[in-house]
């Protein structure tokens, strides 16, 4: 199933003049949209908060500038080690991929988030996979915002075999949103941007040799910049990835499974030739630190990637527009 959504000539001297005289008038006029850190690709994260001075470059080491309101913005939340992810199209369409949260503060946080970045609707609500790390604030995002479509797998009750899994069930229940169970090669717009689900295997056997291996994988783009999220995958899966007849190669990756070793192998380092690498990591639910894999952040540095982590960075904002990607870090309160 295939978803489609809906300068020349001389002047003269005086003239020249009073071009520049504007130019430098609303140079001066223009300020900083956003407080928090800022940085292009390819340099390193001191893991503090800026003052929002900072110059803005692009990857490509051009100067920019962050609009909200402009190119397709991919908010990567600081929720320790969950994963939630919120995606707006430029002409103002919301996604969000996974809602993990390890509790209820970290819910609210989830909820004040998407409240404060406009969100009322969410086009579609994307679960890679069942786990708690992503998916816990499910019914709480079902509680607020409209919903107007989720997609998922189909997992049995005793397969997932958490009470986690079983209130986002009920939830769903409760509210009926439409539910899809996405199939690989489909498309879906998102406003003017669009993404194609990549992997997706829910099989009985697979949950149960390894449920991360049932993540959905997908790629997400505006037509200048390609995002790539696979939830947990694990190496299996991306072996998988490697062989589905998929281009991989992407401009940003969100790291698998928080950067664990089993995941983000060489190979598929070399399919994906991210520039930018984000990895959601921090506390887990319970309350232990689970930092990336030493080998993960090898790879990718002998890869000539730019890495961001939510425990040092906070929250991680990528903008893709025709001119560049734009990046800004922000240090949300935590709970």
């Amino acid at each position: 199933m295939n978803r489609k959504g809906k300068g020349r000539g001389r002047q003269r001297g005086w003239q020249f003049a009073v071009v520049l005289l504007l130019a430098a008038l609303l140079g001066l006029a223009a300020g900083p949209e956003f407080s928090g850190k800022e940085r292009a690709a390819g340099t390193e994260a001191s893991g503090q908060e800026g003052t929002g001075n900072a110059s803005r470059e692009s990857a490509d080491g051009q100067p920019g500038s962050f609009s909200e309101t402009e190119g397709l913005t991919v908010h990567y939340l600081d929720v320790e080690k969950c994963n939630c992810v919120l995606v707006r199209s430029q002409d103002g369409h919301f996604m969000l991929i996974d809602a993990g949260s390890n509790d209820d503060a970290h819910t609210a946080l989830i909820l004040e988030y998407l409240k404060k970045q406009g969100v009322e609707e969410l086009d579609y609500l994307l679960l890679t996979h069942p786990h708690r790390d992503h998916i816990r604030a499910v019914p709480q995002i079902l509680d607020h915002f409209t919903v107007n479509e989720v997609l998922m797998g189909g997992f049995a009750a005793e397969t997932v075999g958490t009470k986690t899994y079983q209130r986002v069930m009920e939830a769903l229940e409760a509210k009926d949103p439409l539910r899809t169970r996405p199939e690989p090669g489909e498309t879906y717009a998102l406003g003017n941007a669009s993404f194609t689900i990549i992997a997706h295997d829910d099989s009985e056997q697979t949950a149960l040799e390894e449920l991360n291996n049932c993540s959905i994988g997908l790629i997400l783009t505006d037509g200048c910049h390609r995002f790539l999220f696979y939830g947990d995958g694990e190496e299996e899966m991306e072996e998988k990835l490697q062989n589905s007849g998929f281009a991989l190669s992407c401009d940003v990756m969100m790291v698998a499974h928080h950067g664990s070793k089993s995941s983000t192998k060489k190979k598929t380092l070399q399919a994906v030739q991210p520039q930018i690498a984000v990895i959601s990591c921090g506390i887990d639910g319970d309350g232990k630190k689970q930092e990336p894999s030493p080998k993960v952040l090898t790879r990718l540095e002998e890869a000539g990637v730019t890495v961001y982590r939510t425990d040092l960075d906070g929250t991680v904002v990528v903008r893709s527009t025709a001119e560049g990607l734009f990046v800004e870090t922000r240090q949300e309160k935590k709970p």
